[in-house]
């Protein structure tokens, strides 16, 4: 009965294989504002979907009658079986909703998130013969294209991961995997789940509109569960973390914590414990908000040396040399590449601003983050006229991606 509509569909899938999702996070679609919202309220009306609660806490969770357009679409892929986990994804409304969001965007991403898309766990990725481009390449060419056997409506061609790779586990997936002993610890985490790539290990969290507390022990256990989630190759770079936030203003209050110790008082209804900063639940931090422009960033993540890669390319962007590190020297100016939002090194340029405000400083951003880049300045470095902010062009992640990456590994089935 909904199946007249790409919107209702693509509504009805996340989902499926998210669990419940806000309102807010279904902006980032790539539909109009007023088209979105016509076809879900069809979805509530048409009792596809059901709403619950008001303002920021808005969201929708998949009915029977949703069920059923998504089985005759597709038998195969929408079980009885996806079904009892969505049912486990939906409970406990407010982590539930936070968990459901950062699946969706990983799915909008173009990560594996559908439990057919990708291994179950424990899973096991067998080890390059080496890190260099044959390795890497193998590492990245770790899925193929599924079709499921029998004749369905449905007839788009999906893709399966053969490893974990550029897949996101939910931390109800990874939490079966726990020991009885270790219950307790676990479930202290805060964790909405796991992104691994090709470059990075993700421990993923949603920190809402504030820097979250979180529990060290519970997040120590969480992360101690992984030895035994994912077996075989594992990047080097493990002990970061990935942090959404609804816009800026958790980014905002994480870096006040570090920069400036404030203190604030938890909610009633958070886990009393260590506020988070820009190091002290994983390093480096990683902060997106959850907007349709944050995706660029996200899908360049899924790519090997990702951000060496971005480095590189904003050097050329910005002073025609190629760079490996993220801040260097050039024509008496330090030049900072913070486009990649990665929060333990923007605190880094910001407490220099404030120990040497008159230091002559280049920050490189995309176009999408400037407001909030220059905002940063103005209120940790004053009104110092040797900051400048330089905007690449709209067009850099694209160029970087389509033009550079895609060639450069031979192609990319989620493009």
């Amino acid at each position: 009965m909904f199946a007249n509509s790409d919107i209702s569909m693509t509504v009805l899938r996340l989902l499926a294989e998210c669990g419940r999702v806000s309102r807010r996070t279904f902006d980032v679609l790539p539909y109009s504002y007023r088209n979105t919202c016509v076809y879900i309220k069809k979805l509530v009306d048409g009792k596809g979907v059901s709403l619950s609660g008001g303002g920021n806490s808005k969201s929708y969770i998949l009915l029977g009658k949703g069920r059923k357009t998504l089985s005759a679409s597709n038998p195969q892929r929408y079980t009885p079986e996806l079904f009892a986990l969505n049912k486990l994804l939906t409970r406990h409304a407010g982590r539930s909703r936070l968990r459901g969001d950062v699946a969706a965007i990983m799915s909008l991403a173009g990560f594996a998130v559908h439990p057919d898309d990708k291994p179950t766990l424990p899973a096991f990725t067998p080890n390059p013969p080496d890190l260099q481009y044959a390795g890497l390449r193998s590492l990245f060419h770790n899925h193929e294209p599924q079709e499921y056997g029998q004749i369905i409506p449905d007839r788009v061609i999906y893709t399966k991961h053969l490893t974990p790779l550029n897949c996101y586990y939910d931390s109800v997936q990874l939490k079966y995997l726990r020991e009885a002993a270790a219950d307790k610890g676990v479930n202290y985490s805060r964790a909405c789940g796991v992104l691994i790539t090709p470059s990075n290990l993700f421990r993923v969290y949603h920190s809402r509109d504030v820097a979250m507390r979180f529990n060290k022990t519970g997040e120590e256990n969480f992360s101690a569960l992984l030895g035994s989630a994912f077996t075989g190759y594992l990047p080097d770079n493990k002990n970061g973390v990935l942090v959404f936030g609804h816009d800026w203003l958790a980014a905002s209050n994480i870096l006040n914590i570090y920069l400036r110790g404030r203190i604030v008082a938890p909610p009633k209804d958070d886990i009393p414990g260590e506020i988070l900063g820009t190091t002290n639940l994983g390093n480096p931090l990683f902060y997106l908000p959850v907007q349709r422009d944050a995706l660029e960033l996200l899908r360049l993540m899924r790519y090997p040396g990702w951000r060496e890669s971005l480095i590189r390319f904003a050097s050329m962007a910005h002073a025609d040399i190629a760079q490996t590190g993220w801040s260097y020297q050039h024509e008496g100016r330090r030049v900072c590449m913070i486009a990649d939002l990665n929060l333990t090194n923007l605190a880094i340029v910001l407490r220099g601003m404030m120990k040497n405000p008159h230091g002559p400083v280049t920050l490189l951003c995309l176009p999408w983050q400037q407001g909030f880049i220059w905002d940063l300045v103005q209120g940790y470095g004053g009104d110092q006229a040797n900051a400048q902010l330089l905007v690449l062009p709209d067009s850099f992640m694209d160029n970087l991606i389509n033009d550079h990456l895609i060639p450069y590994w031979g192609g990319d089935v989620f493009d």
